[in-house]
């Protein structure tokens, strides 16, 4: 996914999903401008409340993915400022998804 924001080209590449302990996405977030780049790893989890109610745990592999990555993308666009601001390298970055995110 590509989306220009604040002037600012974003790339999210979706790294992979799987549970540890929770359901979790990893992704690498990139942004781009003039000259400029700046990439972030991050990850987003799903409670456990959650993914019982939603029954993501019975998902197929695909579905499960489709899902959580359009949620993590609302999250990217609507935290981009806060997630940038986070110190680069460590560890990667990780938020939850709500059930709004997932809906």
């Amino acid at each position: 996914m590509r989306v220009e924001r604040d002037g600012w080209f974003i790339d999210i590449d979706i790294l992979d999903v799987s549970e540890r302990p929770n359901w979790e996405l990893r992704c690498a977030i990139r942004r781009t401008k003039d000259d400029e780049e700046d990439e972030r790893g991050h990850r987003f989890f799903v409670s456990p409340e959650i993914c019982e109610r939603m029954g993501i745990g019975e998902m197929t592999e695909d579905s499960r993915e489709h899902l959580m990555t359009r949620a993590a993308k609302k999250v990217i666009l609507r935290e981009f400022t806060e997630i940038f601001a986070e110190p680069e390298g460590g560890l990667d970055s990780l938020r939850p998804l709500t059930a709004d995110d997932l809906r």
